[in-house]
């Protein structure tokens, strides 16, 4: 295979030809190919570059079918079907003798048994008795070969409907911040449309769990801190009383100190939010399905520089600004922690309780 695969000194398409050749002599056919047509994009006239993109085509074709073969034999439809798509992948921009259609079908024929062999599972695990979250984990592989399929649906629905946990929120905390906190986790469960977690209103007939919420929030607004202070020096060119730079007998511009006292202030509040989300069965047993216990922080500082004297003395000390606004409140941050931390309860809780 190596003597049919020329690599040309070609200055139009070198980088193609040379990179399909590494390629082609670590047996990867398939990007060899991609890089030898390419570089007969290039050249049309050359027919040693189309020869060597057809011997590409056809090597990567004998080392599927060795593959597809094998997964076949072995009922491995899925990886066979892989196969079977990179095949004709391969092929679609090929100038040889290839049958397509012969290929097209036998990837529909694969896709079919791929389906088959998924709905057989979906079978076994109900005729042995498995476990309702293996038989959901089997028709969801089934439904995704084949979506539009009704008895599939209908047999999901009823596995989805045995596992479903249907929860009552039930908040041990009554102020503003526990109560925003509930709202959010809510929201975040319903745009979730989760596969197995649902919520149901107190007293629900079909309630099978509770979701216990617990949020403590604590709250630091800091005063203004003095952080620096001194004098700074520094030197100015002098100027006349037109503004004008004064120089000396050599044009040197004439130099003057200024100097500046000043203190730097620094304001920092704070929230912090802490969590406590417990899922619990409605058995006399209350296991615990599911429990986490975030916290975060949330902080907002500002800074200020006062002084007395020439302000062009400050420096870089100017960049610290002379607005005293005070920071956003503890209270403000909080509201922007409920939303951040519903967020990240909801993604852990329903990472586990849907069982993907």
């Amino acid at each position: 295979m190596k003597r049919a695969l020329l690599l040309l000194g070609l200055c139009s398409c070198a980088s193609y030809a040379s990179v399909a050749q590494t390629y082609a002599d670590k047996g990867n056919y398939e990007l060899a190919a991609l890089y030898w047509r390419a570089a007969h994009l290039e050249s049309p006239q050359d027919p040693a570059l189309k020869s060597n993109w057809d011997a590409c085509v056809q090597s990567g074709q004998k080392s599927l079918d060795h593959d597809l073969d094998a997964f076949t034999q072995q009922q491995d439809y899925v990886r066979a079907l892989g196969v079977a798509w990179r095949r004709v992948s391969l092929t679609q921009h090929a100038e040889t003798q290839v049958n397509r259609s012969i290929w097209l079908a036998q990837q529909q024929g694969l896709e079919k048994q791929a389906l088959a062999a998924a709905v057989r599972r979906v079978d076994s695990v109900e005729t042995s008795g498995g476990s309702p979250t293996d038989l959901l984990d089997a028709l969801r592989v089934a439904r995704a070969w084949n979506p539009d399929d009704g008895e599939l649906a209908r047999r999901y629905q009823r596995a989805q409907d045995r596992l479903a946990l249907n929860v009552v929120i039930t908040p041990h905390c009554n102020d503003a911040q526990c109560a925003a906190f509930v709202s959010s986790l809510a929201n975040e469960i319903l745009k979730a449309n989760s596969e197995l977690v649902r919520l149901v209103p107190a007293g629900s007939e079909i309630q099978n769990a509770t979701l216990e919420v617990d949020v403590n929030t604590l709250f630091n607004d800091g005063p203004w801190v003095n952080t620096a202070g001194g004098k700074s020096n520094g030197q100015v060119e002098r100027r006349n009383r037109f503004n004008e730079i004064e120089y000396d007998a050599n044009q040197h511009p004439l130099m003057m100190p200024i100097s500046a006292d000043y203190r730097t202030f620094e304001r920092t509040n704070r929230a912090t939010m802490a969590a406590n989300v417990v899922v619990h069965d409605v058995t006399p047993a209350q296991k615990v399905l599911f429990q986490t216990r975030p916290s975060q922080t949330e902080t907002d500082t500002r800074r200020y520089v006062d002084w007395q004297g020439d302000e062009r003395a400050l420096g870089p000390l100017m960049s610290l600004g002379t607005n005293q606004e005070p920071p956003a409140d503890s209270r403000t941050l909080a509201t922007r922690l409920v939303g951040e931390l519903a967020k990240q309860v909801v993604q852990d809780m329903l990472h586990q309780l849907d069982g993907k």
